[in-house]
């Protein structure tokens, strides 16, 4: 359990400490916003239905690239 919570924190620092500021130079807020809400959304069905582990793993990272967006943004 705690390397689920480990993955999601070390994807969302990245994201979160580089990404967002050069996204945010060709995309709009509004924009980002909408993408992000939806990655997360995506993330979310595809933990929900993931019997795999690796599978479980992809959703989580479209889970947490996801929020890591929306959540500065917000």
């Amino acid at each position: 359990m705690s390397l689920i919570f480990a993955f999601g924190g070390i994807i969302g620092a990245i994201i979160q400490g580089f990404a967002v500021g050069k996204v945010l130079n060709f995309i709009s807020e509004k924009n980002l916003f909408f993408i992000s809400s939806i990655l997360s959304a995506i993330g979310m069905a595809i933990m929900s239905v993931g019997s795999k582990i690796i599978i479980f793993f992809l959703g989580l990272t479209a889970f947490t690239v996801g929020l890591s967006f929306l959540l500065p943004i917000v």
